[in-house]
């Protein structure tokens, strides 16, 4: 009996002691935290360290983010930029909750687009940018001569687009789109030498691994197209790279600089396909024929390598797009914005 009163009495010794005593160490009765804001570039973490007196678990913290789409953060404190934009972290314990004001930059700079077509309007020739496109059709080894602008339109049409929100236009084979250019030249001379160029376009299965002219810079469309797709994407006479899938939306982009140190980049859904210079690794080409006049044509050809296309945007930049300024692009248009 005494030995059980002596165990009952030590227990309850120890008890009070882990609840109250904790050690000789008091809880702690509130927490700081040694940032008052955080300036972060996307992509990038930081952490927000907290500092207390006392005793405390600092997994009883709880971290939370206002907008998980511009920062998110960890269960420890590490903040993770997301997007760019603005947000606030909280940091709540014991009922009482500290925040930090939290702004995520992008180094990255995508200039405004000079030229953009939606097809989204009644008029599908409407321009979102810049001037309004024109019907035209044939070319010199077609059967009905080149002529732009054109009273038959029979080879366009209005067809569904990647969502309810943005439509396309359907252009036929022996068929095309004339834009007048409204860029400014640059690069030296009278043509627009340097630029970017993005297609969003799909095609039927029938038509994979077929020619689809994307871009000829001769408006009278005597000579072969500049930019294909035949399975892949191609640049004058070094094949075609990549895969572009049937049935499917893809984002096509060409950067282009024309004269010295000039150079062809292709992304397909962001991701680079290649870079082909005047003489390189891919071979030689003449940069020359990629320089924009005042008018050339979109999915026209000279002898019948444009097939059918859907097309849902094309758009325009005065500058040659890095790789960073591309994966911006597609990152955005990733999230419903148009950049």
């Amino acid at each position: 009996m005494k030995k059980y009163l002596i165990f009952n009495m030590a227990a309850l010794a120890l008890v009070f002691c882990l609840g109250a005593c904790d050690d000789g160490v008091e809880k702690a009765t509130g927490i700081t935290l040694d940032k008052e804001s955080v300036s972060i570039i996307i992509g990038n973490k930081d952490k927000i360290n907290v500092a207390y007196e006392g005793s405390l678990d600092v997994r009883e913290i709880k971290w939370t983010s206002k907008d998980e789409n511009i920062a998110t953060v960890t269960q420890y404190g590490v903040i993770y930029a997301v997007e760019e934009g603005s947000t606030e972290i909280e940091a709540t314990w014991n009922g009482t909750t500290k925040t930090i004001p939290i702004t995520v930059t992008d180094p990255v700079v995508l200039p405004p687009r000079k030229a953009s077509w939606l097809f989204d309007d009644a008029d599908l020739l409407k321009a979102a940018v810049g001037n309004p496109l024109q019907y035209g059709r044939g070319g010199s080894g077609f059967d009905f001569k080149a002529e732009c602008p054109t009273t038959d339109i029979s080879g366009f049409s209005a067809v569904a687009g990647p969502s309810s929100e943005n439509g396309a236009i359907r252009i036929n084979k022996g068929y095309y789109l004339q834009a007048t250019n409204n860029l400014t030249p640059n690069g030296g001379g009278t043509k627009v030498n340097e630029y970017t160029m993005m297609w969003d376009i799909k095609l039927a299965a029938e038509f994979y691994k077929k020619w689809i002219t994307l871009l000829q810079t001769e408006p009278a469309n005597t000579n072969d197209g500049d930019i294909f797709i035949n399975g892949g994407v191609g640049v004058g006479t070094t094949g075609r790279h990549g895969d572009v899938s049937p049935d499917e939306w893809h984002h096509i982009i060409a950067s282009v600089k024309v004269g010295e140190g000039g150079f062809v980049s292709y992304y397909s859904d962001g991701v680079l396909l290649g870079t082909w210079a005047a003489s390189g690794e891919h071979g030689t080409i003449d940069i020359s024929r990629f320089a924009l006049g005042n008018n050339f044509l979109l999915f026209g050809d000279e002898d019948g390598d444009d097939n059918t296309v859907d097309a849902a945007e094309i758009a325009i930049w005065d500058s040659a797009l890095d790789a960073n300024q591309v994966k911006k692009f597609e990152r955005l248009l990733g999230k419903g914005v148009r950049p």
